[in-house]
């Protein structure tokens, strides 16, 4: 199942703090093929996630081991998505 998790920065954050840290636990998400594709907003007020798990539950785990989300200076919502690749197959 693929899920678009979409985390915003509490205002006032300072998340350069945990930044090396984020960027190490993001890195294992994909090498253990969980994070699938990872997107700074432009606004820099967050991030978009594509992941790949089998239930709702194991995306919760994965994204609370984020240090953004332990530290709680990242909110993430979490939403089941399907792709459209069935709009080009005939």
């Amino acid at each position: 199942m693929k899920f678009l998790v979409t985390g915003t920065f509490v205002p006032e954050a300072d998340h350069e703090t945990h930044m090396d840290a984020e960027r190490r636990r993001v890195r294992e998400l994909k090498e253990q093929g969980v994070l699938e594709q990872a997107f700074r907003r432009a606004d820099r007020t967050g991030a978009y996630l594509i992941v790949d798990a089998p239930s709702i539950t194991d995306v919760e785990k994965a994204i609370a081991t984020l240090p953004f989300v332990e530290t709680g200076i990242m909110e993430a919502d979490i939403e089941e998505i399907e792709s459209l690749d069935f709009i080009w197959a005939s």
